[in-house]
């Protein structure tokens, strides 16, 4: 799931909102989390756990597992590491203090496995008052591992408080990042809320999650809500979840119209320019248009060079281009490449001669009226 979370941002800022998170209120956990805290350590231990405590050791009773040697990293990987921890010392059983003592060293390497054993000396050999032995009990245990979760945490005060306020307040949902994902973590998150130092590391209510994962949503999801008359207040974290789900399912489907409108495909020339050559394209049609008229067949060019004048109007006549560039080569049929800025040039040259023949047939149709009427006179 933390693997998935990252491919599919940029970055931690993506998932919450700038002009309220600042850096003096920083917290332990960001949503996002880092990259480290998702690489495997390379030192592991094998471990054997019961799967039921009430029964004895059996092959049906016993599952292996292979846990990582905590040997530094983010917060987050250690609050991860302390899971595991609580899971082996049930697991195994450990009944008795010195069992727990001797897992916890089984589980730390490098500069943690020291500081363990510095802060275990502390609180076994030295008592608060007096200069006697306390030895390894469960109030030393207990001790211990406060100490030692305390030194790797921020010296910011309150720990707990700031990462509730983040989740409150900072969390916003990527359009990468499904709504499921975000439940997820959040509830991830929200589980590792009971490892913090004191005071306040109780984890959030069912109600606090709902506000938090209604609030990640976009506003639009918000205003459906409203229109089908969904509290969230009414329902589970479940509940709100799965309909949250429906409605991103809904709103990936394509509208009604959007399967009848054909998509541009790309132009891989153009890299990136496509929509300006588009709308050029657009601006010089729109200009031959009111040049040539004739939104009508028969197509005149068509009908001076002796072509399928009647299948289509002038305006849609594909040998403009042919015959502008005959004209100019005086006739010649020689190959040249013209640029865009000369169509202009072009067109007004096939648009002259075109209103020459015009003019050149009305007189040759006059001629033969009044030729008509002398005959008839002379009769």
């Amino acid at each position: 799931m933390e693997q998935a979370l990252i491919d599919s941002v940029k970055g931690p800022a993506e998932c919450e909102r700038t002009h309220v998170f600042s850096g003096l209120d920083k917290p332990v956990i960001r949503f996002v989390p880092e990259k480290e805290v998702i690489m495997e350590s390379t030192k592991t231990i094998d471990v054997q756990l019961r799967l039921n405590n009430m029964i004895g050791p059996s092959n049906f009773n016993c599952v292996h597992r292979k846990l990582p040697i905590y040997e530094g990293g983010p917060v987050e990987t250690l609050l991860r590491w302390k899971k595991n921890l609580q899971e082996t010392i049930i697991g195994k059983p450990c009944s008795n203090p010195q069992s727990k003592f001797t897992i916890t060293k089984l589980l730390l390497g490098g500069d943690p496995e020291a500081t363990w054993l510095e802060f275990e000396r502390q609180k076994c050999e030295t008592a608060a008052v007096g200069e006697h032995t306390l030895g390894q009990t469960e109030d030393t245990y207990r001790a211990t591992m406060v100490c030692f979760m305390e030194h790797y945490f921020p010296k910011t005060g309150n720990n707990a408080r700031k990462q509730k306020r983040y989740m409150n307040n900072c969390l916003v949902k990527p359009r990468s990042v499904s709504i499921h994902q975000c439940a997820l973590r959040l509830k991830q998150i929200n589980g590792y809320l009971p490892l913090f130092p004191f005071p306040e590391n109780e984890t959030l209510s069912e109600g606090d999650l709902i506000q938090i994962l209604v609030v990640m949503c976009p506003k639009s999801w918000q205003v459906k809500m409203t229109e089908h008359d969904f509290d969230p207040a009414n329902h589970s974290f479940q509940e709100v979840l799965d309909q949250l789900i429906k409605w991103e399912v809904v709103e990936k489907l394509p509208s009604k119209n959007s399967g009848d409108a054909k998509q541009p495909e790309p132009n891989p020339k153009g890299k990136g320019k496509g929509d300006r050559r588009g709308k050029k394209k657009r601006k010089w049609k729109e200009a031959e248009d009111k040049e040539y008229g004739g939104e009508d067949p028969p197509c005149l060019l068509c009908t001076l060079f002796k072509g399928n004048a009647k299948s289509h109007a002038t305006k849609d006549c594909n040998k403009r281009a042919r015959i502008a560039k005959f004209l100019q080569s005086g006739g010649n049929n020689k190959k040249k490449k013209f640029k865009s800025a000369e169509r202009h040039e072009l067109n007004a040259l096939v648009k002259k001669t075109v209103q020459k023949c015009l003019k050149e047939k009305k007189k040759e149709k006059e001629l033969d009226y009044t030729s008509d009427d002398v005959e008839s006179d002379a009769s």
